[in-house]
């Protein structure tokens, strides 16, 4: 019995770990009211980025938008797919791969930010 706690909270804990946190909020009404609704996330494992999306609809003639933040799908983070999930007329969508990486308006990736990163230092602007 001992080892099957050790099991479970081992396991617990290494999901956990591995798992991206990212911001979720939701929005019919603009990014203010999302973000002040803002919280923290573990996504699922297979869940693998952070998203940004500003989504436009139109139903029976009225068109709204929808502002969210929250875990996507990397391979569904381009503006066709996201028209696509949710039957959008328009979206906008933005995603980044690191820990709470959606919180701002512009996001980048790790790899851009390693990238700048590494060219600053070669040029001694570190």
């Amino acid at each position: 019995m001992h080892d099957l706690v050790k099991y479970v909270f081992f396991s617990a804990t290494v999901q956990v770990g591995l798992s991206l946190t990212c911001y979720t909020c939701y929005s019919s009404s603009n990014w203010t009211q999302c973000d002040a609704s803002r919280t923290k996330y573990v996504c699922e494992p297979w869940l693998d980025v952070c998203a940004k999306t500003r989504s436009t609809f139109d139903i029976r003639g009225k068109r709204f938008d929808v502002y969210e933040r929250g875990c996507f799908v990397a391979d569904f983070c381009n503006t066709v797919a996201c028209k696509y999930i949710g039957q959008a007329e328009n979206c906008d969508i933005t995603c980044c791969d690191y820990d709470l990486c959606n919180a701002t308006a512009l996001l980048t990736s790790t790899k851009v930010f390693v990238v700048i990163s590494v060219i600053f230092s070669l040029f001694g602007y570190v």
